[in-house]
């Protein structure tokens, strides 16, 4: 969507209800299980769930590691009484801890792989309840993060439907206030909180607002010097250099 108004939010929002409760239907699940973290994406997707299928067939997980905040904690928590929605707290700093011992026998781990050990390990135990429970597991990734491959490969990457995919960064946080999120949530500094003070945008290098402009552009297909007039040729640069190197991570194996 480009410029998206608050008429064609929520028509988008209903579409997406509409396609939510054919997938279930299509594969026969019973509901829809995700994460949720106290971030505006797992917020608009907890929404969107819940007013698609009802609030009893959807349940969220609470999966803290050692450096969530209790204010993430706290916003996962209210989202869940909001929304109505069963919540089960499952901490992961115990199997994430257990995870970097094995890990450091094959070499020592960055704080990147440790991140991206947490994000496997989320979606392991989604995958686990969706498997028990006949559930399918709803992604919280959004359209600007999808294009980047601002995911964890087999993480927060694996999942089975994706509501967000086709709406940009800053139109989920649009989307968000008009599902009666509140702002501090729906503005909240975006971060995958895979380690201590890590936010999006600083580790991307740009805002989302850059960022998504830039997508926009790149997706309609303008010449590229027309689209360095606009953004800085830093952004661009960043952006097709992400979107280059990450698409191994959109694309199924290769079959030799």
């Amino acid at each position: 969507m480009e410029n998206a108004n608050q008429t064609q939010l929520k028509l988008h929002s209903q579409k997406i209800h509409s396609n939510l409760r054919a997938a279930l239907k299509s594969a026969k699940a019973k509901g829809y299980v995700l994460g949720v973290s106290g971030g505006v994406d797992s917020a608009v997707v907890l929404a969107l769930c819940a007013k698609a299928v009802g609030s009893p067939r959807v349940t969220a997980l609470l999966m803290p590691s050692s450096i969530t905040s209790k204010k993430d904690a706290g916003d996962a928590q209210f989202l869940c009484k909001k929304f109505r929605v069963k919540s089960i707290s499952v901490p992961i700093a115990k199997l994430a801890k257990d995870f970097a011992i094995a890990s450091n026998k094959l070499g020592k781990s960055t704080p990147v792989e440790k991140g991206n050990s947490c994000a496997r390990i989320r979606m392991a135990l989604l995958y686990d309840y969706a498997r028990k429970h006949s559930y399918l597991v709803a992604g919280t990734g959004d359209k600007s993060e999808i294009m980047l491959g601002y995911f964890t490969k087999f993480g927060d990457g694996g999942v089975d439907i994706l509501p967000l995919g086709s709406l940009y960064k800053t139109e989920v946080q649009q989307l968000a206030l008009q599902l009666g999120i509140p702002k501090p949530i729906a503005f909240k500094q975006p971060s995958p909180n895979l380690w201590k003070n890590q936010t999006a945008e600083k580790e991307i290098g740009a805002k989302y607002s850059e960022l998504d402009s830039t997508l926009k552009m790149l997706e309609k297909k303008i010449p590229l010097a027309q689209i360095k007039r606009k953004v800085s040729p830093r952004i661009v640069s960043l952006v097709l250099g992400r979107m280059k190197i990450s698409g191994h991570k959109k694309r199924m194996p290769p079959v030799l």
